[in-house]
C-alpha cells in the first residue's frame, strides 16, 4: 500500500493484494508464481505507458480508500461503538464512560 501511495507501480500476489479494494489491471498487477511475477515486472519496465497508469490509478484509489482522513473517522466511530456496547468502566470506582 505505500508503494502506491508513492505513485509507483505495483506487482502483488493475490495473498498481498487480499482485503484490499484494488484490481488486478487497474491498480496494481497480480501475479502468484515467480515466472508470472517476473514476467509483470519486466512488463511494467518496457511498458512505461502502463506503469504510469497503474501508479497514477493505484495512488488513487489508494488516496481516496486508505487515507487517514478517511479512515480516522470509520476507527473512531468503531471505537465508539465499542465503549458504548461495552460501557467500559474507569478507575474501580463504578463510574463509566458511555
Amino acid at each position: 500500500m505505500e508503494a502506491l501511495a508513492a505513485g509507483c507501480p505495483v506487482v502483488s500476489t493475490t495473498i498481498g493484494a487480499e482485503g484490499l479494494e484494488l484490481v488486478d489491471g487497474q491498480d496494481l498487477l497480480i501475479a502468484d508464481d515467480p515466472l508470472s511475477f517476473a514476467r509483470c515486472v519486466l512488463q511494467l519496465l518496457e511498458e512505461s505507458d502502463q506503469a504510469s497508469d497503474l501508479a497514477r490509478q493505484g495512488r488513487r484509489t489508494v488516496t481516496a480508500c486508505y487515507d487517514w482522513q478517511v479512515i480516522a473517522p470509520q476507527l473512531e466511530e468503531a471505537y465508539q461503538a465499542t465503549v458504548v456496547a461495552h460501557q467500559v468502566k474507569l478507575n474501580g470506582r463504578g463510574k463509566y464512560y458511555a
